[in-house]
């Protein structure tokens, strides 16, 4: 899909549990590229192996890592010019991750200074459609505590944040569209 945005990579972010990728998948429909967070399939993975991704989390965050640089060099291939392309995460994401369980270290702070996102949409912590699964062991308070950490470390970053309001998917999916082109898209 053409869009008035040139180049622009977007980031839905958030703690676990509070929407994204059900938005993602809105965007998908409607004709946007989309990039999915890559976690899940890690952290089934790991789960075949008997482990849990907290059992390892730099090993984790470097399967993750990889799946999203991949994602963010494949976003600059000339078929993508001049469209905007959405993040189900981005990679600041997994160095937000490592500080909240006070794992994070030079080289993974460091490597977050090798990439921007032009806007990134906050999901914030909702109670009422939170719930956890096979893949997501978080409860809602650390849901809460996740996403402080990516809003702390995107502020770092001079990120261009908005929170998304606590809507339909429609509705939410309308605002950042809303947001990023304005009512004639």
């Amino acid at each position: 899909m053409e869009n008035k945005a040139i180049n622009k990579k977007v980031v839905i972010t958030g703690g676990p549990g509070t929407g994204k990728t059900s938005v993602i998948k809105e965007l998908m429909d409607r004709g946007y590229k989309c990039y999915d967070e890559g976690s899940r399939d890690v952290i089934s993975q790991i789960n075949l192996k008997g482990q849990t991704f907290k059992s390892d989390p730099l090993s984790f965050s470097d399967s993750l890592y990889k799946a999203r640089t991949e994602h963010y060099f494949d976003s600059q291939k000339k078929e993508y010019k001049g469209k905007t392309v959405f993040f189900d995460r981005g990679i600041h994401d997994i160095l937000a991750y490592l500080r909240y369980i006070n794992k994070n270290n030079k080289y993974w702070e460091n490597i977050i200074l090798n990439y921007k996102y032009d806007t990134v949409f906050v999901f914030p912590p909702w109670k009422e459609i939170y719930t956890t699964d096979k893949e997501r062991h978080e409860d809602f308070k650390e849901s809460e505590e996740v996403n402080f950490a990516i809003i702390k470390l995107y502020k770092e970053g001079n990120s261009d944040i908005v929170e998304i309001p606590k809507t339909g998917i429609e509705e939410r999916v309308n605002f950042i569209i809303n947001h990023l082109f304005g009512n004639g898209q």
